[in-house]
């Protein structure tokens, strides 16, 4: 990228000194220039794009975006509320509470575990699949592959094609059946095409996108798919690890990481190993990373059920999901306290890591910020008119049981009166 950037230093005058004063301009180099921006958040470099027509088209430049992306430090994204339809992002990094930065989504209920590739999340509802970028608020959906299509097993992902520079979503229908239709939409094109069938039986649990492929994790091994190829394929499991059917898969940074589970009884779990893939592909290059023991649960728990990393911080901290429940620093550092909790969620809230970046999801619209943020003013206002609603109808419904009384008192009092008539007569 050749960009050439001109700087009046003008606004920097010392205090006093006439604004006629003739300033000097400096030109700053070019790398110099996108190492500044590409450490900038995102809020910031929206608002740079008002600088000039050169910085507009240097933030908007796809290979900008690249470099941005590798500045950025993850979150971990949180889902709230019915169907998903709230997400929060927390800091992985002390301290961890980053404030009340929760955001309304644009799908109506989340019908999956929501997935997310270099700053984009991607979710489906009943009729549409979403791609959504939190920090700038654009998002895109689009519509189902085949209307018609129905089975039992789905499997979707999402990931990024470096080849073409594009991202794709792969929907996955009829598992079970044994005859699945695949279909992959690719953004730039906005269409969806139908390949190959899914050559497998069962349906995972786990999902990551790593190197243009989609992992998942199936009761014998890893099974990809190659966004570019369009094949899928195996990655061996580590040699010496606790061989069982079944293990967790995650992606720790830019490695996929796998926990086994040693049992000392048919219900109670020994200790969870974690290993790392050092090298992508390669047998050998599997790590042990920690392990994890019962007695590191003091003051957590008793019993250890599920150890779910999310990220290793600069500070060699690894931050993980216990017992599917409680969010916590594990240091493999320290002898004895080795975990703290920093949050209690549920593993469904938990749904992997997320980088800000400037990454457009195409011909998208904007969700406007004061649509879906929700802060403390509008659940006032909720509350107010909630409230408000509330006593009109225990108002109404008071007037409308005092005119019944009224107007039962009336008729008995009109029928006593008739019926002393006709005794006076009688």
């Amino acid at each position: 990228m050749q960009f050439k950037s001109r700087f009046d230093l003008s606004g920097f005058l010392a205090k006093g000194q006439p604004l006629s004063v003739s300033t000097k301009s400096v030109y700053l180099p070019n790398d110099l220039l996108i190492e500044i921006l590409s450490k900038l958040p995102v809020k910031s470099l929206c608002r740079f794009k008002c600088v000039s027509k050169l910085w507009l088209s240097l933030i908007c430049d796809p290979l900008f975006a690249k470099v941005h992306i590798k500045n950025q430090k993850p979150k971990l994204i949180l889902t709230l509320g019915i169907g998903k339809s709230l997400v929060q992002f927390m800091k992985l990094e002390s301290p961890f509470y980053e404030g009340n930065n929760r955001l309304t989504c644009p799908w109506r209920e989340s019908k999956q575990d929501i997935y997310s590739c270099n700053g984009l999340l991607m979710a489906r509802d009943c009729d549409h699949f979403y791609l959504w970028n939190p920090t700038t608020g654009f998002y895109k959906k689009f519509p189902y592959p085949v209307a018609g299509v129905r089975g039992r097993g789905t499997i979707n992902g999402f990931g990024y094609d470096s080849s073409i520079d594009d991202y794709k979503v792969l929907h996955i229908v009829g598992v079970y059946e044994g005859t699945s239709a695949v279909f992959v939409f690719t953004m730039k094109t906005n269409s969806w095409r139908r390949i190959h069938h899914f050559p497998y039986t069962y349906i995972p649990t786990d999902f990551c996108a790593l190197h243009g492929a989609l992992h998942w994790n199936l009761p014998f091994g890893i099974v990809y798919f190659n966004l570019e190829k369009k094949k899928y394929g195996e990655l061996p499991l580590p040699n010496h690890a606790e061989k069982s059917p079944v293990f967790d898969l995650a992606l720790l940074g830019n490695n996929l990481t796998v926990t086994y589970y040693k049992m000392d009884s048919k219900v109670y779990i020994h200790s969870a190993v974690v290993w790392t893939m050092k090298e992508y592909g390669v047998s050998k290059s599997w790590t042990k990373l920690f392990v994890i023991f019962p007695i590191d649960l003091v003051g957590i728990g008793k019993r250890l059920s599920s150890v779910n990393p999310v990220y290793v911080n600069s500070e060699g901290e690894a931050i993980m999901l216990i017992n599917r429940r409680k969010l916590v620093v594990y240091d493999p550092k320290k002898t004895s306290q080795k975990m703290k909790v920093i949050g209690k969620f549920y593993l469904k809230e938990v749904q992997g890591t997320l980088v800000e970046s400037v990454v457009s999801p195409g011909d998208c619209m904007l969700l406007q910020a004061n649509n879906f943020r929700v802060d403390a003013a509008r659940k006032r206002r909720v509350k107010r008119c909630i409230i408000e609603c509330f006593s009109w109808v225990l108002i109404c419904g008071i007037v409308l049981m005092i005119l019944l009384f009224f107007t039962v008192f009336h008729l008995r009092t009109q029928t006593s009166i008739l019926l002393f008539g006709m005794d006076v007569e009688n």
